[in-house]
């Protein structure tokens, strides 16, 4: 993968430099101005020149940037759906499990309770609903 804005702005004496700059261009100024040191590039200049000029071409060109850009928009979307959706269960989870641990750490302290005032095991899981094991456990 090549990081155009990477790319050295001075020449470093390799002919792929000049191609990187081609790449890189977005003005026919800069077009021209690599065109005129590299006759490959210039071949490929003259090449987007004539492709530019023919409005089939272009409006083939922007109709495969514009699916671009939408399959792009597309994904996104997908991916923040399914990022909420997770958020959203993980809550709900998150939630379920708290209520569970509160509601057997309430049962335990009222089994404490009831087991220092002395009531029995079987009382104690009657009104908790925690095993005999559970209670001695306590």
């Amino acid at each position: 993968m090549i990081e155009l804005p990477k790319v050295p702005v001075e020449s470093d004496g390799r002919a792929v430099w000049d191609w990187l700059q081609f790449l890189r261009g977005k003005r026919k100024e800069d077009f021209e101005m690599i065109a005129e040191k590299n006759a490959e590039v210039r071949g490929a200049v003259n090449t987007l020149y004539r492709i530019s000029e023919d409005p089939e071409v272009r409006a083939r060109m922007e109709y495969r940037e514009k699916a671009r850009r939408d399959h792009a928009t597309l994904l996104h979307a997908a991916v923040q759906e399914g990022e909420a959706r997770g958020e959203a269960r993980g809550r709900l989870l998150g939630e379920a499990q708290g209520e569970a641990q509160g509601e057997a750490r309430s049962r335990a302290a009222i089994a404490r309770n009831m087991k220092r005032r002395g009531q029995s095991v079987d009382q104690i899981a009657e009104d908790t609903g925690l095993s005999a094991e559970e209670i001695a456990k306590l």
